[in-house]
């Protein structure tokens, strides 16, 4: 017999019908030869502290650090079924090998050593399935080319040193600071964690402290050409102050302007590339507005419905012997109605198929995402949203990669008055490519750029026939436009995630640069996988909340960068070391036991140097993680929103931060079921209102009162005229007249 274990369900059920097992048992299925079981994610995990020793489950820094002497593992109770299930089936006298059918990459490889390791009681060859599709094709040809296990053995030695070193930084992290700083829940950190909140409070935090300057822009019309002041020498475009601005313009007004420099140029846009899964979290986020978890759960069911590859890849490339695949899967898109017309279009002018798709030397784990060939017969309709648009994503993005380059002429004019120069630069398309298809994919979505005007608007459109160097012309109209700085956005799903993609841009470390720049392609905060996952983690820790589309950081995440966590723990530089040094494990070439060491005399230092600081005087309170609704109407405190129980019931209210507070001030508090609202709306006061109220100049919030006859309901404000410790003077008011 031949047991075959899979990372989960759905795909143990598409191996077992391509082997021919079709026994259904409680946990595995068997047939043909074949016995198919699956794991459930992670069955065996790391040991907890509390698990080498009791002394361990209550946290003290005396404790500190953590280092266990011999790493144990550990079967994970919500999975122990299933581990049984193939420790069992794993021990079978009968077995002739095993195949390890995980996922393709050092966390599903980590997976399947961890269950050998611990259920196999007796020695068992094990063989490597290895496939970056779960197509019966791709299933069919790997089965055929199986390697042996001991082949990947460095693949999981880097994902154990990741796991162990993650360990070592997060509990001993996470204790050392919920200790000092005395707080509930306790505070966690992480190697990767830590420097994404860490980016998300700084953005936010040049957001708030951002103040915008004025600039001013020059502009002039001559010969039908509106151009626009600049400076060669520093690459200046506007002036600080409008006196500056006035004086050219006073300068070069009712002048004559000189063509001093005209020139056409063909140049070209290149095509999208391929979707790995940061670019399609990216798109997805832009577009539909879903989370990074959101896209990967949809992609990943596209991937087990086998309508899409393998989902968790950081490749944007295909290798060479894909080639003539690629020309069979345009074919089966075009089968689709729903791609029928474009990729139609792409076979007849030919795959664009060069070095930007392909690279076999940036194809590590898996390629670029891809639909499959069974999207031709495919019946969208049974898809859910979700899948339908990620899947949208997918294929659109197959098409685009496979089109023409977008080919346009750039004119660039400079003209000369009194020594001052203006430049006007205009786009006119040749072969508008991939845009033309774009546009029918994406209609609404990419008609206009980011800044709402029209991509190929020319400034050059009204400019005179014969214009040539040493042309001129008379400035007809000058123009100052008056301009101010903005902020950067805060942080969506997608952005975050391209920062998470590529944060090592200014790290320096030392090694070979080329070894350096190898390990860290395509690699950055976090893995493909693991994103979607960091993000929700903070946002379920309450160190972040969701605002519509955008990450904020909450009070206690801001704390937390800002006054517990080291320096090395804020940086992404750590990570960029342990990428590069497990970069070199996978390969061989470093020893993963160094690795761990180092991490832990890391961890030895960290926990020291704290130790020794004198107790800072920060705290946390219930409100740091809470959601502001607005300023207080009389102290500009934050406002909050407060549930209780009360005799079995749910209470709300809501207060001003200072309430209550010692030394505080101010004692405003509303309460939900505030009879006087409660009579006019028949409701209680709600949270939507209470912004309302908070947000008016004039304390007032819009409701819909109900006749006392019951014949119907009005539009009203509810108005606060006046506060005195709790007592509320509330007032209707009308379109034009006011009654108590």
């Amino acid at each position: 017999m031949i047991l075959v274990v899979a990372e989960k369900p759905s795909v143990g059920r598409n191996i077992a019908a391509i082997v021919g097992a079709n026994k259904t048992e409680d946990g595995y299925i068997e047939g043909n030869n074949y016995i198919v079981t699956w794991a459930v994610g992670h069955l065996i995990g790391l040991y907890e502290p509390n698990d080498y020793s009791e002394e361990l489950a209550k946290w003290s820094v005396e404790q500190l650090p953590i280092v266990p002497e011999r790493w144990k593992t550990k079967v994970l109770p919500s999975t122990a079924k299933q581990y049984k299930v193939i420790e069992k089936l794993i021990n079978r006298p009968d077995l002739e090998y095993v195949i390890n059918a995980g996922d393709s990459g050092q966390e599903g490889e980590l997976i399947q050593r961890h269950i050998y390791n611990k259920a196999m009681k007796r020695k068992v060859p094990i063989k490597r399935l290895w496939v970056s599709s779960m197509t019966a094709e791709a299933i069919t040809d790997g089965l055929r080319n199986l390697k042996d296990s001991r082949e990947y053995d460095n693949l999981y030695h880097a994902g154990l040193a990741r796991a162990m070193s993650d360990w070592l930084v997060g509990i001993n992290g996470s204790r050392l600071y919920t200790c000092i700083f005395n707080t509930r829940p306790p505070l966690s950190t992480g190697r990767v964690q830590s420097p994404t909140l860490a980016e998300i409070v700084n953005r936010h935090l040049q957001i708030v402290n951002f103040k915008p300057e004025d600039y001013f822009v020059l502009q002039i019309i001559a010969g039908g050409i509106k151009a626009t002041w600049f400076r060669e020498q520093d690459k200046e475009k506007s002036f600080p102050t409008m006196k500056e601005a006035n004086e050219i313009l006073t300068k070069v007004n009712g002048k004559t302007a000189a063509v001093t420099l005209y020139k056409n140029e063909q140049k070209k846009e290149s095509r999208p590339q391929l979707h790995n899964l940061a670019s399609l979290q990216q798109e997805a986020s832009r577009i539909y507005k879903y989370s990074a978890q959101d896209t990967l759960k949809a992609a990943q069911s596209l991937y087990e419905k086998k309508l899409s590859t393998y989902p968790r890849t950081d490749s944007k490339y295909i290798t060479q012997d894909m080639i003539s695949e690629m020309h069979q899967l345009m074919n089966a898109v075009a089968a689709n109605n729903t791609y029928k017309t474009v990729a139609e279009y792409v076979a007849k002018t030919g795959l664009n198929i060069d070095k930007r798709i392909v690279d076999d030397n940036k194809v590590t784990d898996h390629p670029a995402l891809l639909p499959t060939k069974n999207i031709g017969k495919a019946d969208l309709s049974k898809l859910s949203p979700s899948e339908l648009n990620v899947l949208h994503l997918i294929v659109s993005r197959f098409v685009l990669a496979m089109s023409r380059d977008y080919i346009y002429n750039q004119s660039t004019v400079v003209l000369t008055v009194e020594g001052e120069t203006f430049k006007a630069t205009g786009k006119v398309p040749v072969k508008k490519g991939y845009k033309a298809l774009q546009e029918a994919l994406f209609p609404k979505k990419d008609a206009k750029t980011k800044n709402g005007k029209d991509e190929d608007s020319n400034p050059l459109e009204n400019a005179s026939e014969g214009l040539k160097e040493g042309q001129q012309y008379p400035v007809e109209d000058a123009e100052i436009k008056k301009k101010q700085t903005t902020p950067p956005t805060e942080y969506t799903d997608g952005t975050l995630i391209a920062k998470m993609e590529n944060p090592f841009a200014k790290v320096e470390i030392e090694g070979d640069e080329k070894e350096i720049k190898e390990s860290l392609s395509g690699r950055g905060l976090g893995t493909p996988a693991t994103r979607g996952n960091i993000i929700e983690e903070l946002v379920r820790r309450e160190y972040v909340r969701r605002e519509k589309d955008y990450l904020i950081p909450t009070e206690r995440g801001i704390k937390m960068v800002e006054h517990v966590l080291p320096e090395v723990l804020k940086k992404p530089d750590m990570t960029a070391e342990w990428e590069y040094r497990l970069h070199l494990i996978a390969k061989g070439e470093y020893n993963p036991q160094d690795f761990v060491n180092e991490v832990k005399a890391m961890v030895l230092d960290m926990v020291e140097d704290e130790k020794h600081k004198e107790n800072r005087s920060i705290q946390f309170s219930k409100e740091d993680s809470m959601q502001s609704l607005g300023s207080c109407p009389f102290c500009h405190g934050a406002v909050y929103k407060h549930q209780f129980q009360k005799d079995g019931k749910k209470k709300t209210f809501y207060s001003c931060e200072n309430n209550k507070k010692e030394n505080g001030t101010c004692d405003f508090i509303l309460f939900a079921d505030d009879k006087f609202v409660k009579a006019i709306t028949g409701g209680e006061l709600k949270e939507s209102s209470m912004k309302s109220l908070l947000k008016s100049k004039d304390r007032k919030f819009k409701a819909t009162g109900k006749k006392k006859d019951g014949s119907g309901t009005y539009s009203c404000y509810i108005v606060m005229k006046s506060y005195d410790k709790g007592r509320v003077k509330w007032e209707l008011e009308f379109a034009k007249t006011r009654k108590s």
